[in-house]
């Protein structure tokens, strides 16, 4: 066999490699002598497959002498089960329950009763258990191919257009920027994909920057720092990835940290969500903002006056059945609709007057089936001008709403406003 001279060297080379590997790897059971002495590349990996054929030998040899093992375990088995079983029987039709010698002590244990199915197919659906195991051949498949593992329900979800109320904008770099904030990027993800359906992973977290600074407009000494962040979401099988920063500013050098720290995270989480469709912040990447809701219509100022009245004349009230047959009357729906009122502005007003009611007379209006029973918590907090402490105030109000549409209403009214409560969760027949 010719070779280049540059063949040659390589070969050397390689040659010298296999020895390193093999020397590295050593114990007493391999044969680094057979190889040593060879030169040639070829015959070095001869050397080598040929003792790999004789571990092939031995390994068949040990697998044969396991299997007589195995078969002499199970015989031995099968003779101390049968010994075991005669002894058993023969106390047992002696009536002994123990036998006591200083060589053994035999015990008969009393054994739960069994069940044999002998035909299940037979058996009634109440008595059969069904096992969903997940096809990981047909997963990878749709993972491979692209197709997203999302229900019909959930691609809706998906597709509908962001709501305008979760909309926030503030100034950067001269102009007004528009952005959804972190925490309805994720109640929106819980709400679309469910609480246990995607999982966020911060795949990486850097600082970018630490420097001292000004503060404020005394000028304090302080610290501004930078995080760069990048978040990987999963949903439903779904994988999407997201980077973010964050920026901290304080006269502690550790809360400017937690601060960007926080920030960067939240704002990774927030690119990776918006990936997934319209309502979870997608929408606000198209100027001309095609996917975002229509904002009600401004309404006139004596709207919200009316409101307020309708509110306090209910505080007024002290029975439900005034209440309801006060709110019922054909003048006061027509003023309601004379205002333009939405079913938004009355949800609140509605909850007043259930609040008045107890049980039996709200249960009447909805065929004996009260939607939401819950408790709502307003809380004040204020500074005693005499002592100077800070004190707070907090009243709790049972509330009995009686409409789904307005119990929806009422749960998106109460989670908007600040300082308001609820004690557990709204349950009603269609929604949680």
């Amino acid at each position: 066999l010719n070779m280049h001279p540059r063949d040659l060297k390589i070969e050397a080379e390689l040659a010298g490699q296999i020895r390193a590997a093999l020397e590295q790897h050593n114990d007493e059971d391999l044969t680094i002598d057979m190889v040593e002495g060879e030169t040639s590349l070829f015959e070095l990996i001869d050397a080598i497959m040929a003792d790999d054929a004789a571990d092939d030998e031995r390994l068949a040899g040990i697998k044969a002498r396991q299997d007589e093992l195995k078969e002499r375990k199970a015989r031995i088995d099968r003779r101390q089960s049968t010994r075991r079983s005669v002894v058993h029987a023969a106390m047992d039709t002696a009536g002994l329950r123990k036998i006591e010698r200083a060589e053994y002590t035999v015990s008969l244990r009393a054994v739960p009763q069994g069940v044999e199915v002998i035909e299940p197919e037979l058996l009634s659906d109440e008595y059969v258990r069904v096992k969903r195991d997940p096809d990981k051949a047909a997963i990878k498949a749709a993972l491979k191919a692209g197709a997203l593992m999302f229900d019909d329900k959930i691609k809706a979800e998906l597709q509908k257009p962001l709501s305008p109320d979760a909309i926030a904008s503030r100034k950067q770099g001269g102009s007004q920027v528009s952005y959804i904030e972190g925490w309805y990027a994720m109640a929106e993800a819980n709400r679309i994909f469910g609480f246990d359906g995607w999982t966020r992973e911060t795949v990486n977290l850097a600082l970018a920057c630490e420097r001292e600074r000004k503060i404020g407009r005394e000028q304090k000494d302080g610290w501004s720092v930078t995080y760069t962040a990048k978040v990987r979401v999963t949903a439903h099988g779904v994988v999407r990835e997201g980077c973010g920063a964050g920026h901290g500013i304080g006269t502690d050098l550790g809360e400017a940290h937690e601060s960007a720290l926080k920030e960067a995270e939240t704002d990774a989480t927030k690119r990776a969500l918006m990936t997934f469709g319209w309502p979870l912040g997608m929408a606000l990447y198209d100027k001309e903002r095609s996917n975002v809701g229509n904002a009600p219509p401004e309404r006139d100022p004596s709207a919200d006056r009316f409101i307020q009245q309708l509110s306090d004349m209910i505080d007024g009230i002290e029975t439900f059945e005034e209440a309801a047959s006060w709110w019922n009357e054909d003048t006061q729906k027509k003023t309601r609709r004379d205002f333009g009122l939405t079913n938004d502005d009355v949800a609140p007003l509605v909850i007043l007057i259930g609040a008045l009611g107890a049980d039996p007379e709200v249960r009447r209006l909805n065929n004996g089936d009260p939607v939401v029973n819950l408790r709502v918590a307003t809380s004040e907090s204020w500074r005693d001008k005499a002592t100077g402490e800070r004190k707070e105030k907090t009243e709790w109000h049972n509330v009995v709403i009686f409409n789904d549409h307005l119990a929806k209403t009422a749960e998106n009214y109460l989670r908007k406003g600040s300082k308001v409560y609820l004690e557990g969760s709204l349950q009603t027949r269609k929604w949680q």
